[in-house]
């Protein structure tokens, strides 16, 4: 909640622009330094503060090549509008029927001129509008995104707040570690206190340790934590405190050396999910990542579990998706994978190899066909194919992602291979 208590921040979500009350406003943080939780509480707070319908924002999701595009963001964002404004709507399905304007296949600087200068600024919606975007930066059109938000003209009055890494040339305010020490030491404490569970004085010891190396680090700390509760006795606690590596790159490489160090079957599982975790076009659901690898593996049980086992923190399993604990950690696993499996061209030529090797299968052939002469003798129509092929798909998981992007892996592949 800090961020609501700064003058900077309270000056910018007012009711109208002004010297003293900015249009846009630039929050940055270094890396796994809580910017998303930011950004989220943000949300919430807006709002709270004005009306649930005022805010709108975008969480590029780590990994998801789609949905980091500029194209995409500004889709969210209409969409957003388009769900609770039934003006703006009305004129979004005008413009598609007047102009078959299909927006999804549609550049950036279409949609912003057709839907955002050619409709939305022209209206008058209201209350203000504020967006809020996360990880801007992480996009693939950040500098064009931010030159077109720095000038527009719009009869209702929006504004903006960019979450970010450091950079670009805007007003901003800079997460401190002192903005986020209060909000961590709760959190250590609670911990400490919870899961922990030791007296008063190793207590405080462990929060005024961790605390003193935490650098403002949410990850840092968590993972931390996590090494703490695999202690079993207050010796323990005192020996993994004394030793815990200082700064992300440290701990990451620690945790990379600790899967290394598993038998062989189990540091190959392991290289194999992590390179798909760093290399895949977005984040695979569990059961296709299952299906990929049982190519190599044979059936695999208690898949999700075994992952948690195998990878150690590097990789989490959210929402049924097998994604980097942390956008950082793709980034490490491109440097720095080479030492346990492949990265870069290596692990783009071995997800390509492995969907050509699935999709060469005869038995696709022989399942399309056969698809194919039932929907002939009955005459089926474009839904019951649809259904026909969602149907294959559900029970083939890996079929969707290694038709779609084996082009993209071989793309990516070393040209030389």
């Amino acid at each position: 909640e800090w961020i609501s208590r700064r003058a900077d921040f309270i000056q910018w979500a007012q009711k109208e622009e002004s010297d003293q009350s900015p249009r846009m406003f630039h929050l940055i943080g270094l890396p796994a330094t809580g910017k998303t939780a930011v950004a989220s509480y943000v949300v919430s707070f807006l709002r709270w503060k004005f009306q649930q319908n005022s805010c709108q924002y975008h969480f590029f999701p780590s990994g998801d090549q789609i949905k980091r595009t500029g194209t995409y963001i500004l889709r969210s964002i209409a969409f957003q509008i388009a769900r609770v404004n039934p003006v703006f709507r009305s004129k979004l399905f005008e413009l598609y029927e007047t102009e078959s304007v299909a927006f999804e296949h549609q550049k950036l600087l279409t949609i912003w001129e057709k839907i955002f200068e050619g409709i939305l600024f022209k209206m008058d919606v209201g209350p203000p509008l504020f967006w809020v975007l996360d990880a801007l930066d992480e996009t693939d059109s950040s500098d064009l995104l931010l030159r077109l938000f720095n000038k527009f003209r719009s009869k209702t009055l929006i504004k903006i707040l960019v979450v970010s890494r450091p950079s670009a040339n805007l007003p901003r305010m800079t997460m401190s570690t002192k903005d986020t020490l209060g909000d961590i030491r709760t959190y250590v404490e609670r911990a400490a206190r919870d899961t922990l569970r030791v007296d008063n004085q190793v207590q405080k010891e462990i929060v005024d340790k961790v605390l003193g190396a935490a650098n403002g680090s949410f990850l840092w700390v968590g993972l931390c934590l996590e090494e703490l509760r695999t202690s079993w006795s207050q010796d323990d606690i005192q020996k993994a405190i004394t030793n815990m590596p200082l700064g992300m790159e440290s701990m990451y490489r620690r945790l990379i050396n600790s899967v290394a160090e598993q038998p062989e079957r189990g540091r190959k599982m392991a290289a194999r999910i992590l390179t798909w975790t760093a290399c895949s076009y977005r984040p695979l659901h569990v059961l296709e990542l299952r299906a990929a690898l049982e190519l190599e593996f044979g059936g695999l049980v208690r898949f999700e579990e075994m992952i948690a086992q195998t990878c150690g923190h590097l990789v989490r399993v959210h929402h049924s998706e097998v994604t980097p604990l942390h956008e950082t950690v793709r980034a490490f696993l491109h440097e720095n994978l080479s030492t346990l499996s492949t990265s870069g061209p290596q692990g783009h030529e071995y997800l390509a190899l492995t969907c050509i090797q699935y999709l060469s299968n005869d038995r696709w052939r022989n399942l399309f066909t056969k698809a194919s002469d039932g929907l002939s003798r009955t005459r089926g129509t474009k839904e019951e194919r649809h259904r026909q092929v969602a149907s294959l798909e559900k029970e083939n998981p890996f079929l969707a992602y290694a038709a779609s992007n084996w082009a993209f892996h071989v793309s990516k592949s070393n040209p030389n291979s």
